[in-house]
């Protein structure tokens, strides 16, 4: 069965896997896709605290003063609020898809790239041996 971690959705396996490099440039699709201040209030909504400015989710961490998890999980639950979802349509899926290949260096042993693999490999399996099948006579 191909599942991501219990109470994850795809976007939270990519927030919670990628490098922080990865993750800033999630949140720069984020930030095109929605602007700056939809991000922004919708992460100060999800960690409680209304000090957030600028566009540097590391910056965020520490005027948040959270630690990394803290921060993912809210960058996480902002980009899956019900109705407000930053990636849910295709071609942002498709844009998401982009950045997780551009910053997938290191991630080869991850719960996100063994699920994604398992997904590739059901949708697309490895070719089947071809098999004979005795031709038929025409009586028969």
């Amino acid at each position: 069965m191909h599942r991501w971690q219990v109470g994850h959705a795809l976007e939270d396996e990519v927030i919670q896997t990628l490098s922080l490099e990865g993750l800033q440039a999630l949140v720069d699709l984020a930030l095109e896709i929605k602007g700056e201040q939809a991000i922004l209030s919708s992460v100060v909504a999800k960690l409680g605290n209304d000090k957030l400015s600028g566009t540097d989710a590391s910056a965020w961490q520490a005027q948040a003063s959270v630690d990394e998890p803290t921060l993912r999980s809210a960058i996480a639950d902002a980009a899956t609020a019900k109705d407000k979802e930053w990636f849910k349509r295709e071609d942002r899926g498709e844009e998401l898809a982009a950045i997780v290949i551009a910053h997938g260096g290191g991630l080869e042993n991850t719960h996100l790239l063994q699920v994604i693999g398992e997904l590739r490999d059901f949708v697309y399996p490895a070719a089947l041996e071809p098999v004979d099948i005795p031709e038929q006579s025409a009586n028969g």
